[in-house]
């Protein structure tokens, strides 16, 4: 099973992507970060669930989220957990600061079996 930890902060992500340019990281020092961990849990490139938590651990309803937050940056980190590309042709997950990866033998709590069936015949 394969498991992907990422730890979002938007206005950090942004204020790197615009090194050099002070004018443009003031706006972001500014503003209300989203920061949040989102950890994808599957086989392969197949999302079998998904945790959303605040850096305290505690759950995150994801449809507490606005539009940026679950069109932008949760799309770019299931994009990078099934390989497709990220928003407008980005080279990273947007406002993602980290990314954690790691392999686990087993299945995945729920889908498994028909992980099996597919992959065993």
């Amino acid at each position: 099973m394969r498991k992907v930890k990422f730890l979002i902060d938007d206005n950090k992500y942004f204020i790197n992507q615009f090194d050099g340019k002070p004018e443009l990281q003031k706006h972001f020092e500014e503003k209300d970060s989203f920061q949040a961990v989102f950890t994808l849990y599957g086989c392969g490139k197949n999302i079998d669930r998904y945790t959303l938590t605040d850096y305290n651990g505690n759950k995150i309803d994801i449809n507490t989220l606005n539009g940026y937050q679950k069109g932008i940056i949760l799309n770019d980190c299931y994009a990078y957990f099934e390989g497709r590309q990220y928003q407008n042709g980005a080279t990273e997950p947007c406002g993602v600061v980290n990314i954690e990866e790691t392999e686990t033998e087993g299945e995945p709590k729920r889908g498994g079996y028909y992980e099996k069936i597919f992959n065993d015949g």
